[in-house]
């Protein structure tokens, strides 16, 4: 016999975790099974409860009101025509009964009558006649469970998990509340077919569903409901559900009007964290705790707006509020922001070169926290030209020193008033109020230098005969430009002697094209990162650290945890300061070997001229190939031949734009790593050390390239290739899964 519940014993106990509303329904109702219970039916339209808003779950049910509940849970609510005649000669003309016993009686055959002919529908009904009744809508017949009623009906129910953990002996009365728990079990059961109860009704299920919002309202503006990560995306709903669910993932139960009636969350993992500090893999609290190791591609759900990590967490600002959800394998699988709470408040641009704490004179609380560029910082790193934002509720300010020259190509919805502009070659941006008006002043077509708060909206705009700006950025592609704010820099480029890899300075003066000039090293000096100085300097929290493997080779982004606490001049290429002589940019010669074009190198060889008659003489080809892509190089013929001879995964330094290789190294290869050897998806023991996997790797395997995660899957067999031995501080460069 099959039963009710697939795993309805287990249901039942989770029932205080299910989504039905947790806000008091029925505020007489103490308990949170019966209360869950209670509004299932009453989202359901199968209860109303009384007028004073009352359940009174310990009152008796009546036979006739247990009956009216168990015709409209068949689908029946419509009982007119079952009030032209009588079942039993005590059910008069008048009760209000009439046509919902008739019904259940004649037409869907679920209950039965006194030998008498009665069938008492004000008295008391008992718990041995409710079973039975739910019993035989859920399918159940004599037949199926046997003649001696009631055993056999209870022995049943009992058997398949409908009334499993209730205590109430055959005759008793059932209360209010013990009727609403067996109606919720039977609604979410399976009838003796094995089919969902609900399909009978209409209902639908949808499951992995992530609920963005439980108040959220119709894009009518009439209806209140879910607002979910579905195609349907709104659901309206008939009672409240409690607010604890937004962010959840589980199932979703919609009944044949298209309602919301019941969200099970799945379980999962979560961590909470009032946001400190945000870097592109990671994010710290203010309770001290953090989350690293996030994946630029982990889904992030933004109110209604459903982006990605790599693209919003820059937008983060301190004192938002964050969850996390995590996979069984412990990696992050999707976060939650609380809507709204990526950046707001009051913003300004400070107009002079601060030499006391400048937040006063801006309307700012003068001990406000100060995060600059997203990192804790004082008023001391506040700088001219600097748009400060000021979040009451966070108690907090956030500083940006993100300005640059643009083309202003065009505003919307009209070029005198706003609310967005286009710049840098087709990007988009919101215009913040106090900046309308300024760029609405403005031509179209003209160089205008734009300040943006740290999640990039326009906080400001001046003439570029007032204020040029340039930002320094890396050179990801021959018309792009990546800057530390993660904004990009796109359009035609006609300087030849940058190219993917280049360290630059980035501007857009004219329609289509960007100004980009190589970024010159020419300062050395000591670091002691902790102290934070360069020789006399003092380095900015927000400092950004780059690095070559010599002065004309390409740049790469690098992380100042990722450093040793100390450096001398001869590993500095060059500091750079903001207008008030903080070191704001770190060029560092070859520390972390991350400057190297790492992947798998094939290698063509050249002729070299004997001097001959017209002997021919050509180039010998080293091509690299990763999950960047693949870069070819010409180099003389013979050279580094031996070397790749050796070793097919190496490094390459070379100069941008020339495209010279400057240096090959090969690297080390350690063998015969398994699944068990890796530390989740963040690390892998090699030689008996846990070492680091760089954020957003990828992994060579079957001919493509694909995340750690994927590879595990994948392959028990893997490669690890480090930059130099294990022992010796080696560093995870290549990965490839046989």
């Amino acid at each position: 016999m099959k039963r009710i519940l697939s795993t309805i014993l287990a249901a039942a106990l989770l029932m205080t975790a299910m989504g039905v509303p947790a806000q008091a329904a029925f505020p007489d109702v103490p308990d949170n099974a019966t209360q869950q219970a209670a509004t299932l039916l009453q989202s359901l339209g199968i209860v109303a409860g009384f007028p004073d808003g009352s359940f009174r779950p310990n009152n008796t049910l009546t036979r006739a009101e247990f009956c009216k509940m168990a015709v409209i849970l068949s689908g029946v609510t419509n009982v007119t025509p079952y009030t032209r005649y009588t079942t039993f000669k005590d059910m008069k003309a008048s009760h209000w009964a009439l046509g919902y016993v008739n019904a259940a009686a004649s037409v869907k055959k679920i209950i039965a009558g006194f030998p008498d002919g009665t069938f008492r529908p004000d008295i008391p009904i008992t718990y041995a006649q409710a079973v039975t009744i739910l019993m035989r809508l859920l399918g159940y017949t004599d037949a199926d469970v046997g003649p001696n009623w009631p055993n056999s009906y209870l022995d049943t129910a009992q058997a398949v998990g409908l009334t499993s953990g209730f205590s109430y002996k055959a005759e008793a009365a059932i209360t209010r509340a013990g009727g609403a728990q067996l109606f919720s079990r039977a609604i979410l059961g399976q009838t003796k077919d094995g089919k969902d109860f609900l399909t009978s009704l209409g209902a639908a299920k949808e499951t992995k569903v992530v609920l963005l919002s439980t108040s959220a309202t119709a894009p009518s503006g009439t209806l209140t409901g879910l607002a979910a990560d579905t195609a349907t995306g709104f659901y309206p709903t008939r009672t409240g559900f409690s607010s604890d669910l937004a962010g959840r993932r589980g199932t979703l139960l919609v009944d044949k009007d298209g309602y919301a009636i019941l969200f099970t969350p799945d379980t999962q993992t979560t961590r909470a964290l009032t946001v400190k500090t945000v870097t592109a893999s990671s994010v710290s609290g203010t309770d001290g705790g953090s989350v690293a190791g996030i994946p630029a591609a982990a889904v992030v759900y933004n109110g209604n707006e459903k982006t990605t990590y790599g693209d919003i967490w820059l937008d983060l600002q301190p004192g938002a509020s964050i969850k996390f959800y995590f996979t069984a394998a412990g990696a992050v699988d999707y976060i939650f922001l609380n809507a709204g709470t990526a950046s707001g408040g009051v913003t300004k641009t400070l107009t002079f070169e601060p030499t006391s704490n400048p937040l006063p004179s801006l309307g700012f609380p003068e001990s406000a926290a100060v995060y600059k560029n997203g990192v804790p910082c004082a008023w001391q790193d506040l700088r001219r030209w600097d748009v400060v934002t000021y979040n009451q509720s966070a108690g907090t300010v956030s500083a940006s020193n993100l300005r640059i020259t643009g083309v202003y190509e065009n505003g919307l919805p009209n070029r005198e008033s706003p609310n967005k502009v286009t710049t840098l070659n087709g990007q988009t941006f919101e215009v913040l109020p106090a900046a309308v008006a300024k760029l609405g002043a403005c031509k179209l077509g003209e160089a205008v230098t734009f300040l943006f708060t740290w999640d990039r909206k326009v906080a400001d705009v001046y003439p570029q005969s007032e204020l040029s700006a340039t930002q320094v950025g890396l050179m990801t592609a021959q018309d792009t430009v990546l800057l530390p704010s993660g904004l990009s820099v796109t359009g035609k480029n006609n300087n030849a002697l940058t190219d993917m890899g280049s360290l630059v300075t980035a501007a857009q003066r004219s329609a289509g094209q960007i100004s980009v000039q190589p970024y010159l090293c020419e300062k050395p000096m000591a670091l002691n990162l902790t102290t934070m100085k360069a020789g006399e300097l003092t380095i900015a929290p927000y400092a950004v650290f780059y690095e070559k493997v010599s002065e004309t080779s390409q740049a790469v982004r690098i992380h100042k945890e990722d450093l040793p606490a100390s450096l001398p001049a001869s590993s500095v290429l060059h500091v750079g300061t903001d207008s008030g002589g903080r070191v704001d940019v770190v060029v560092l010669k070859n520390v972390t070997r991350g400057a190297y074009l790492y992947g798998k190198v094939t290698y063509t060889e050249g002729k070299q001229s004997s001097g001959i008659g017209d002997d021919e003489y050509y180039n010998a080809k080293i091509t690299v190939a990763g999950a960047f892509g693949s870069t070819t190089f010409e180099v003389t013929p013979y050279a580094y031949a031996s070397q790749l001879v050796s070793s097919s995964v190496c490094g390459i330094a070379y100069v941008p734009g020339a495209l010279t290789v400057l240096e090959v190294v090969t690297l080390t290869r350690t063998a015969g790593l398994t699944r068990a050897d890796f530390s989740g998806n963040a690390g892998i023991i090699v030689s008996g050390r846990l070492l680091k996997i760089p954020d957003g790797f990828k992994v060579e395997g079957g001919g493509k390239y694909m995340t750690v995660q994927e590879a595990r899957v994948y392959s028990n067999n893997f490669e690890v290739y480090t930059d130099r031995p294990v022992a010796e501080g080696g560093q995870i460069r290549y990965i490839i899964a046989r």
